[in-house]
């Protein structure tokens, strides 16, 4: 098995916790539209942002990981 170094732990540790605060959003923002049927500019506009971080973290873990690793 593979051992990890401290800062590899830490990096994936954070982006898991980053990923599951854009999922809070997304289920919110669900939520709201759910219960009124509408989405307004601003939810549209949080999802949409919401979107470009999750690809930004998921896309990238590597570079993330192995720039903590350097540190």
């Amino acid at each position: 098995m593979c051992q990890l170094s401290p800062p590899t732990v830490a990096a994936i540790r954070d982006i898991g916790a980053q990923v599951r605060r854009i999922g809070v959003n997304v289920n919110r923002i669900a939520h709201n539209v759910n219960r009124e049927m509408h989405a307004s500019e601003r939810d549209e506009a949080t999802a949409a942002r919401t979107v470009r971080q999750r690809r930004k973290l998921i896309g990238r873990p590597e570079v993330i990981i192995t720039q903590a690793d350097r540190k």
